[in-house]
């Protein structure tokens, strides 16, 4: 199981060789070591946390949403692999992004940890560093002045700052306080950056 671990590490990294815009490989990596720390205090599957947590970004969002994730499933196909375990993999990676926070879909441990492990990698320091490259990658303004416009300040108040509201699990909880607060910090000293 290691070594498909491993496998599934170095497929990831390669599947995003190109990508810069905050979603790339190391982000599968981290996600991936703070699922497999809150695996352990929640007592979840570490191998099925393992594969969700490092492939959950692979599939585009349109193949989420619709339940089809050729390029994953041909990926853990490729191993001798239970069908179950494939398909539980699957059905957590289609149930994880954010835009899916209302909904009840996260019915296993293992979904709420995968959920919990990628939501924290939305929010703190490596939140913010995430929205503002994902901003400049698709050429979202920082910031004009007001947050009722497009722009990466606006994020925080549609999404970052939300996040705190949805965590699933308790470890989970307790980890995003730090990181809200953080979040907090930096949007006041932006302002008064901003304005002096």
């Amino acid at each position: 199981m290691k070594e498909i671990v491993m496998k599934a590490l170095q497929f990831v990294k390669e599947y995003f060789k190109d990508v810069t815009d905050g979603s790339e490989y190391y982000h599968a990596e981290r996600v991936y070591r703070k699922a497999m720390h809150l695996a352990k205090e929640e007592k979840a599957n570490n191998f099925v946390v393992a594969l969700a947590a490092i492939l959950h970004g692979v599939e585009p969002k349109n193949n989420r949403r619709t339940k089809n994730c050729p390029t994953v499933r041909a990926f853990l196909e490729s191993f001798d692999l239970d069908k179950r375990i494939i398909d539980i993999v699957i059905d957590i990676i289609c149930n994880i992004d954010f835009d899916n926070r209302k909904n009840n879909n996260l019915r296993s441990i293992e979904h709420k940890v995968v959920f919990d492990a990628n939501l924290l990698d939305s929010i703190g320091a490596v939140g913010i560093a995430r929205n503002f490259a994902y901003g400049g990658y698709h050429k979202i303004n920082m910031y004009d002045g007001n947050i009722s416009n497009e722009n990466m300040i606006k994020v925080f108040y549609e999404r970052l700052l939300t996040a705190k509201d949805y965590f699933q699990t308790f470890t989970g909880k307790q980890l995003a306080v730090r990181r809200h607060e953080f979040m907090e910090r930096f949007l006041q000293e932006f302002y008064f950056e901003w304005n002096v």
